[in-house]
């Protein structure tokens, strides 16, 4: 899925945050502009982004031409839970995580990442076909 290229290869991070900053994880444009500067970041080209308050939340999406950044929130809770998917070995979507935690001020992050478009980038928990 790389721009004008045939790449499948991608980076799927997963982010838990814990013990962040409940002002910032609750106001929407603080983590809009968040996001949109973790996607920079990753070297992603933003396409279209769609948040949503949810008092005292926030949900939100933001397309990228690489995939996608998501995050939820919930600031009486000190939890965020941030995934960052870009596809094509130029981008690093480590480096959004970094805006990410600059931005929530987390005591703890736990992650996890999955290689996509690559066989054996997941561990394989059964190999269903679906029903003909």
């Amino acid at each position: 899925m790389e721009t004008g290229g045939s790449s499948t290869r991608g980076i799927h991070l997963l982010a838990e945050l814990y013990g962040c900053d409940r002002d910032a994880t609750s106001d929407l444009e603080t983590v809009r502009r968040a996001m949109r500067k973790a996607a920079h970041a990753s070297g992603s080209s933003v396409v279209s982004e769609h948040f949503i308050p949810l008092h005292p939340g926030v949900t939100g999406v933001i397309v990228v031409m690489e995939s996608h950044l998501s995050v939820h929130t919930w600031p009486e809770s000190g939890y965020a839970s941030v995934d960052v998917y870009t596809c094509g070995l130029k981008r690093d979507p480590e480096a959004s995580l970094l805006v990410i935690r600059d931005a929530f001020n987390p005591k703890y992050i736990q992650t996890m990442t999955v290689e996509r478009g690559v066989r054996g980038g997941l561990r394989q928990l059964s190999e269903a076909r679906p029903k003909v």
